[in-house]
Order: structure tokens, then C-alpha cells, then sequence
């Protein structure tokens, strides 16, 4: 529901607002309450008029695919994460991201800081040299285990797992992934999928876990051999 509060000239500079929260047991996704100065009279608004509040839900956890890379910026030749993309994480502020193409201009430990907070973990493949793509996995709790996995279709990135120490008794294995590009290439995106799922199979993954595979499939449609393969191993 809407309300208002209200500063008058002379009056307070401080209001409060009690938010009061239905805590369900339905596992959904983050909530937003919007807070939005008006009507400013005789004075000016100094700074954001308009601040967005990010309510939890207790009972799951969101994650997301990211591969967001836009704009101009460069970083060895590679597009990096500019404003748009970062502004998406900001808004969606998931638990857990599998990201693509992660090329910052900072730090990995600046921009996770930035756009999710300085309590968040994360992990990104050695990738360097000229077109380097890297893969990561950034995680609100504690990463306990991380590697990467060669990719023998792509030069510019590999498989990347990271083991996500949830709240309970199950731990989270997520890998990113980003299959390579353009319609003339399902074969290869097969070959790269079957290669992912032999990893898996060999990791020794505690049985009573979570597994995710998430990332940049670049598929042509749905009924490519890649998405076969791994939804033998994961559901879609």
C-alpha cells in the first residue's frame, strides 16, 4: 500500500516509516518498497530523489545468468561491464550469479562490492591475454570449493564451478558456462555440452546437494542436441 509523510518548513528533518512484513512460507523472489521525494516548494532536491528498499525472502534463493556486457569500454581488447549492466544486477540483487564475459575496469573485488556488497564472495577463472572472456560465480554466502574446467571449443573461457555453502544442510554447485556463438556452431555447442557433463559426472558431487548449470547457451532454438545433453543431467 502507498502512504505519505510529509516535511514542512521549520518542521523535522527526519520522518519514519514501519514496514510491516507477511512472512510466508512461499519461496519467492526480492520485493522492492519505493521511496520517492515530491513537490519540492521553495527549495531544491539535493541528490537522488528516488531510493529503492530490497526486502529478502527467507525461504529460497534466487540466481541468476548474467551476460550483460555493453557500451565501449574496453579492457585488453574486450567489452567490459558498463552501467546498464551493472544497474540490471543492482536491481535484481540475486543470491547467486553465474556472469559471462566478466571484464571490469576495477577490481573483481571493487565491482562485486559495488553492485552487490562488500559481504559477498566470488570467484573468476585465470583467464588473460588478448580477448579474454573469463566466466565467474559471485555468491551472497561463502564459496567453500572453486575450479575451473577446460573448455576444448573456446580459447577465451572455461567451465567454472564454485561449491556455495547455503544456509541448512545443502550446499549449492553452480557452473557457469557460455557455449559458443552463431547458428553454424549447435555442433560444436554438443560437443561442448557432453564435455561439461563428463566433468560433472567425475566431480564426485555429494549426492544430497544442489546442482546448477546456468550461463550464455548462445542456443538457436529449443531443440538443439546441446540442450539434450545437459538436461539428461539437470532439469530445464
Amino acid at each position: 500500500t502507498s502512504t505519505n509523510l510529509v516535511f514542512t518548513a521549520g518542521g523535522s528533518t527526519t520522518n519514519n516509516l514501519q514496514i510491516t512484513l507477511n512472512n510466508d512460507s512461499t519461496a519467492e523472489g526480492t520485493e522492492t518498497v519505493r521511496f520517492t521525494l515530491t513537490q519540492a516548494e521553495g527549495c531544491r532536491v539535493s541528490g537522488p530523489d528516488v531510493h529503492t528498499l530490497f526486502i529478502r525472502d527467507d525461504d529460497g534463493f534466487t540466481i541468476a545468468s548474467a551476460n550483460l556486457v555493453s557500451g565501449t569500454v574496453t579492457v585488453n581488447d574486450s567489452t567490459a561491464y558498463d552501467d546498464p549492466g551493472q544497474r540490471l544486477l543492482k536491481a535484481l540483487l540475486p543470491d547467486v550469479v553465474a556472469i559471462q564475459e566478466w571484464v571490469v575496469t576495477n577490481s573483481y573485488a571493487e565491482f562485486v562490492a559495488d553492485n552487490f556488497g562488500a559481504d559477498y564472495y566470488y570467484y573468476v577463472e585465470n583467464e588473460s591475454g588478448q580477448y579474454a572472456m573469463p566466466n565467474g560465480i559471485i555468491s551472497r554466502w561463502p564459496i567453500v570449493a572453486s575450479n575451473e574446467w577446460a573448455d576444448s571449443n573456446v580459447g577465451s573461457r572455461d567451465f567454472v564451478h564454485a561449491e556455495i555453502d547455503l544456509p541448512g544442510t545443502k550446499n549449492l554447485n553452480l557452473v557457469s558456462v557460455h557455449f559458443r556463438a552463431d547458428d553454424t556452431n549447435a555442433t560444436i555447442r554438443e560437443a561442448e555440452a557432453r564435455e561439461l557433463t563428463n566433468y560433472i559426472a567425475t566431480a564426485g558431487f555429494d549426492a544430497g546437494d544442489y546442482l546448477a548449470i546456468a550461463g550464455d547457451l548462445n542456443l538457436s532454438n529449443r531443440t538443439e542436441a546441446a540442450l539434450t545433453v545437459l538436461t539428461s543431467l539437470v532439469s530445464d
